[in-house]
Formats: structure tokens, sequence, C-alpha cells
């Protein structure tokens, strides 16, 4: 993991193996892939820090977390629910 800071590189890798954690379905949907995380952010169109920021966010659990997050990437709220495997309500 290129990460310069030792404890973001931690936290990140606890992200990993905790459903809390966005960053567990990325790591998820990276092993489905066969993808490294740079690989993963690249396909993504993310920077590696926005990545690791991403896997962060706590799961989203409704509407109101998806648009946060979609929020804070730009990124359309349907786009961030099909990636993290939110079902929202129509």
């Amino acid at each position: 993991m290129p990460l310069s800071d030792t404890i973001l590189t931690l936290a990140f890798e606890r992200t990993t193996t905790d459903p809390f954690f966005a960053g567990y379905r990325l790591a998820r949907l990276r092993t489905e892939q066969s993808l490294t995380l740079d690989q993963q952010a690249a396909a993504l169109g993310l920077s590696l820090d926005s990545l690791v920021g991403l896997c962060l966010c706590r799961q989203p659990r409704d509407r109101a977390d998806v648009e946060m997050i979609a929020a804070r990437l730009g990124w359309e709220s349907g786009r961030v629910a099909d990636l993290l495997g939110v079902r929202l309500p129509t």
C-alpha cells in the first residue's frame, strides 16, 4: 500500500475486514475483479487519496448516507449506491 502515513495505512487496512466501512465492500470488489488499489482508483476515476477516503466512510445505510458520499465525490447518488451495493427505495 503506497500510503505514507502509518496511522492512515492501519485505518485503511481495518476497513477491508470490517463491514461497517465502505472499504469492506470495495475490498471485496477488488478481489472479485482482480484489481489492485491503484487499478480500482483509476477504474473509478478517483485519486488514490479519494479512494482511501471513500473506504474510510461508514457503509451507507440509507439515502442520506449515500447522498452525503455522492456529494463528497461529486457523483450521482445512484452511482454510489450501485458501487457500494446499497438498495435505495424508489
